[in-house]
Order: C-alpha cells, then structure tokens, then sequence
C-alpha cells in the first residue's frame, strides 16, 4: 500500500464468538465435532454469528439433557443448602431441640417418704401434777419431681399404729397395769386429709402427730408412766378412686419411740428421771410395683 493512497474500506464483521474446544473437556455431539476455531471464523464470515450460535447450541454441557428433536433443554443443578446436602450423605435429620417441658422424666411409681421425730417431755416424771410427756413427728409424701398434679391427686396415704404400755396407779396397787393396742389405722390419718393435723398441698401430704400421753391426753396427776412403747407404718396406693385400705399398696417400715421411767414405792412423790428415744428420722423411696414391708 502505497502512502498517498486511501486503505480500501470493507464492511465490518462482527466479532467472532468464543467457540468452546474440545480440549476444554466438553465432547462435541456428531456432526460437530470438525469445528475448530479456524472453522468457526470461516462460518461467521459466510454464515454469521447467529450460525456459530446454533452450531455451538448443539454442543451438549454436561448439566444439559437432551429435549425434542433439534432442541436443548437445560437443567440446572439443584440449589444445595446445608440440610439437603447432609441428607444426601445419607445423615439422619438433626434432632429435635429438647424444650423445658419435653426434658421432664417422672415415675408415679416411685414418690418419696420422710419422716422426722423427736421427743417431747420433761426430763423427769411427777406423780403430783398433770404431765405431758410424749413425742411428736412428723411424715410426709412426696411427689416425684416433675409430676403433675397434688399427691393427694395422685396417692392414697394414711398411717397404722400399734402401742402399748404399764401404768402404775399408787393409790390403788404399786402393780403397774398394762395395756396393748393392735396394728389399726391411726385416726384421721388418711385420705380426704382433711383433718387439722394433716397438711396437702401441691408439694407433699405432711401427717403431723404428737404421739404419746400429751396434748388433749396428758397424763394426770396420781397416774405413773412405767413404760411406753409405739409404733408407727404408711401405707401407700395410687389414688384410682375411693380410699379402701384393703387395696394392694406399699407399707413402709416400722418406726418406734419408747420411754421408761422408773418408780420408787418407798419415795412416791419424789421425781424420776425419763428415759427416752425417739425414732429418728427416715425416708424411703416408695415403690407402687413392689408389694410388702420395706424396711
């Protein structure tokens, strides 16, 4: 080309498009396969690009499927999160989150018992005046922790006793004069629990008991206790209706308080001394599926 001479002017020609190789990885389909980028700039110059368009178009990617004759359809993968991803690898579903009220565990079986005493008297025993001289205690059921509803909804409760003691009357015989009574249910003991010396409440069935010759029973004046001995057992059932105390249930073991005082026929007024022990204090794990005394 000659320096005073105007370059010849040909038409524009659209840019080539960019043709994928088979070196790239994809695998060209037949009919295809021949096209090379030289190839392909030949095509756009006689065809255009809308022909290298469709003759790539043909070129199946590996997320595409094929459709109807002469057509492409295109999948695209699926969106992956993190719980879709971890059931394809075959993960159980994460567990449920334990909430406040799905965590509580109670066994209706098994409430608790307590049971707390001591003696309640003077050191030494007068004939010449009333005297209270006794023991008091106290026992209680418990609901399992978490359980729903009051014991009393849940539990038949009640209390047996048996006693027994000598009495000396010096006005009539320095013989002391004994007394004995069989296991029986303790007086107001037991279910509706509405009696004054019994608490019920959402937390627990408190029998409180003041055993002995005291309170409304004191031993009067001119009476001399010897010996005194009483014992005390729980009985427990579920609450599946009327209280009967023939029904199966759970009895606890024994508790026993004693005393002993020792009177002298050449001194009676003179005092003497009070021997005391009382039971002590218990608790038991109650077991509705178990039958007989558990000591």
């Amino acid at each position: 080309m000659h320096a005073h001479e105007e370059p010849t002017k040909t038409a524009a020609r659209p840019a080539p498009l960019p043709v994928p190789h088979p070196s790239a990885g994809h695998t060209a389909r037949p009919g295809t396969a021949g096209l090379t980028p030289e190839s392909a700039a030949a095509l756009q110059r006689t065809a255009g690009n809308a022909a290298v368009a469709r003759t790539v178009g043909q070129v199946r990617q590996p997320w595409q499927a094929s459709g109807p004759t002469g057509t492409t359809v295109q999948r695209m993968p699926p969106k992956r999160d993190r719980d879709t991803a971890g059931l394809e690898r075959g993960d159980s579903p994460p567990p449920r989150r334990a909430t406040r009220g799905s965590t509580k565990v109670f066994d209706l079986d098994k409430p608790t018992l307590t049971f707390t005493s001591a003696y309640d008297g003077p050191a030494s025993q007068r004939l010449d005046a009333d005297q209270s001289i006794g023991f008091t205690q106290a026992a209680a059921l418990h609901n399992p922790a978490g359980a729903p509803l009051s014991p009393a909804s849940n539990y038949h409760f009640w209390q047996e006793v048996t006693d027994s003691n000598v009495q000396i009357i010096p006005a009539r015989s320095t013989e002391g004069v004994p007394s004995e009574r069989p296991w029986q249910q303790d007086g107001p003991y037991k279910p509706p629990y509405n009696n004054a010396v019994i608490v019920s409440d959402r937390n627990a069935i408190t029998f409180n008991d003041d055993p002995g010759f005291s309170t409304t029973s004191k031993l009067t004046a001119g009476y001399w206790l010897a010996s005194y001995s009483v014992s005390f057992r729980w009985k427990v059932a579920r609450n599946t209706g009327a209280f009967n105390r023939g029904a199966p249930a759970w009895t606890s073991g024994v508790v026993t308080h004693t005393l002993t005082s020792d009177f002298d026929p050449e001194s009676p007024d003179a005092p003497a001394p009070i021997r005391a022990r009382a039971a002590g204090n218990r608790t038991w794990t109650v077991d509705l599926g178990a039958t007989g005394d558990d000591a």
